[in-house]
């Protein structure tokens, strides 16, 4: 799609392209494709809708859990403050699609220990060490923000976690050295 809205900006039709979809969604509340299409417009910066995006983006959220509108979604709760609606919606993920789970709580770990929501940080972590098979790349992950943000005993977990995981030299000595960085 990213190409052909990139088309449609290059003729100066995507004006147009998102009022034909405004209109379609009119007179079809319930598809849920036109809607997603209306959020990705909104989302161009150049379009300069970010208001409407916000708009889409909610309602979109009220029909589909998956982690691609749902973290996006969070992410703009959060940047209004709400920490607590923020994390339901990461929860709705892991409980509806818990294949997206590592990933979500992985990449909303980051989010919310950047946005200093510490009760909302607890939680994930323990989400994420509740998961038994968690991708080193998600451990490692997990380690390095927590790390940054000096939450150093789960972060040393992370990167145990990762080491006894991966079959990566690289990923095994990046976490032998941070944990000899903790220690």
């Amino acid at each position: 799609y990213m190409e052909l809205y990139g088309y449609l900006k290059k003729a100066g039709k995507l004006g147009a392209y998102y009022d034909a979809l405004k209109k379609e969604r009119l007179r079809n509340p319930k598809d849920m494709n036109v809607l997603r299409i209306l959020a990705a417009v909104a989302s161009i910066p150049s379009m300069n809708l970010r208001n409407e995006y916000e708009t889409w983006l909610a309602e979109l959220a009220k029909v589909d859990s998956h982690e691609d509108v749902l973290f996006p979604y969070a992410e703009m709760l959060l940047s209004k403050g709400d920490a607590k609606r923020a994390y339901e919606q990461i929860c709705r993920t892991v409980s509806e699609h818990p294949s997206e789970g590592p990933e979500m709580l992985t990449n909303s770990l980051r989010i919310f220990t950047e946005n200093k929501a510490a009760d909302e940080c607890v939680q994930i972590v323990g989400q994420l060490k509740a998961i038994d098979d968690l991708d080193p790349s998600h451990a490692r992950g997990c380690g390095e923000t927590l790390f940054k943000e000096g939450g150093l005993d789960d972060a040393a977990y992370f990167y145990r976690k990762c080491f006894a995981e991966t079959d990566s030299a690289f990923f095994k000595e990046l976490s032998e050295v941070k944990l000899c960085t903790i220690d």
